[in-house]
């Protein structure tokens, strides 16, 4: 990831409704596309969230469409069958190929209660995400606030952020991340967070 990639996707996310950044919304691949199986349980929000959780999936890449809707069919499967959740965690995700994939969607609660969690396909420890990966997720933050899907005075956290044992995400997206001009943590709201998502999932 060059400091262009970073650069463009602080300014994007900062100035939302700048002139350099009006893909309002991107094309995302509905659930059916990628053959998702219902969820066990559906918890709707409550209003509009002001917390994006940004982490990874630690599975395989992928960098076309193909691929990419196999992963998130696969991510699903493994979420519900081997970790026990309701349903695939993610709000969103985020492929190689810079297109989006929906995964609980706008309006149901995310593994973190409350907030519109993204996750970027893929193991960063050592990879870099892709640019068209960085240019999806500052268009799908914008989309969120233009739908009244996130409040405009957000903070972007991670699970490494909310869990003193977690390592996701990996450092490269991490470092991403924290770059972000919303991205913000404390103590207590790690605390709240976590406990809230260990009581629903």
């Amino acid at each position: 990831m060059s400091v262009n990639d970073v650069v463009l996707l602080s300014i994007c996310v900062l100035f939302i409704s700048s002139s350099s950044c009006q893909e309002n919304c991107p094309n995302i691949n509905s659930r059916s596309l990628w053959g998702a199986r219902s969820p066990l349980s559906v918890s709707y929000m409550s209003g509009s969230p002001s917390l994006v959780i940004v982490k990874e999936t630690g599975t395989t890449e992928c960098m076309s469409r193909g691929n990419c809707l196999s992963a998130v069919k696969n991510i699903q499967n493994s979420d519900v069958l081997i970790h026990g959740k309701q349903d695939i965690a993610c709000s969103f995700l985020v492929g190689g190929d810079g297109l989006v994939y929906e995964g609980r969607g706008w309006d149901i609660q995310p593994e973190y209660p409350d907030s519109l969690e993204i996750c970027v396909i893929g193991k960063f420890d050592k990879n870099t995400p892709t640019s068209a990966q960085i240019s999806a997720l500052a268009a799908l933050i914008e989309c969120a606030i233009s739908k009244g899907k996130l409040t405009s005075a957000y903070t972007v956290q991670t699970p490494r952020d909310l869990t003193a044992t977690s390592d996701n995400p990996g450092d490269m997206l991490y470092s991403l991340v924290k770059q972000l001009p919303h991205y913000f943590v404390t103590t207590s709201s790690a605390t709240s967070i976590t406990q809230a998502t260990t009581i629903s999932t």
